[in-house]
């Protein structure tokens, strides 16, 4: 069980540069791969649990960008089994990336190094996905909620929605949504589809993931 005091919670407080990452998946059948421009919980989350593995441990964690330029990366995969090239695929991706992230502080994560390397989103056998991340400090969790856009993608179905409310001040009667889904990866390279809150929803909550 995760332990941490209610009387004085806080999120540790990360810079994170990044050279080059793209974040999305590639949809079926096509040759062009877009790049979303917020992270996602189950992507930093999941990068977070694979520096820091713990079976029984859970990681709470948000970001947002500070800065980044975009462009797109031809790419030829080639088919082995005939070793010719095939079609080639674009993918968008984000450089010189700048970004805020927020992991929830307990027991587990308070023990974490100031400075650690994480490695998120896809094409990372292309040398992309690599991350410095410093601790720059913390802020406090237990803070009146604000008003305004949600600049993060959250799960929200109901194995997910009561914690993340508690733990991101989230107000669910102030919400109106956007709905979408996201990948929660599980053990042995498997995962599943949740339902989740999308950027551009609206709602009451801690400032760390709205945009006034």
């Amino acid at each position: 069980m995760d332990k941490t005091s209610s009387k004085a919670r806080e999120f540790l407080h990360y810079e994170l540069k990044s050279d080059m990452l793209s974040l999305g998946e590639r949809e079926r059948g096509t040759i062009f791969r877009p790049c979303i421009d917020v992270f996602t919980y189950t992507a930093l989350a999941g990068a977070l649990k694979a520096r820091f593995p713990h079976p029984d441990r859970k990681i709470h964690a948000v970001g947002h960008f500070r800065h980044f330029k975009k462009s797109i990366l031809t790419l030829a995969p080639r088919d082995r089994g005939r070793e010719v090239s095939s079609i080639p695929i674009q993918a968008e991706y984000l450089y010189d990336v700048e970004a805020d992230v927020y992991v929830f502080q307990n027991d587990f994560t308070v023990k974490w190094p100031d400075e650690f390397t994480i490695h998120i989103g896809a094409l990372k056998s292309k040398g992309l996905g690599h991350c410095n991340l410093r601790k720059i400090g913390t802020v406090p969790a237990n803070v009146e909620s604000s008003y305004g856009v949600l600049n993060v993608r959250i799960p929200f179905n109901p194995e997910f929605k009561d914690e993340i409310c508690d733990i991101f001040g989230i107000e669910e009667d102030s919400i109106s949504p956007v709905y979408g889904y996201l990948f929660k990866p599980e053990r042995g390279g498997t995962g599943h589809y949740v339902l989740s809150l999308f950027e551009g929803s609206k709602m009451k909550a801690n400032q760390i993931i709205i945009k006034s």
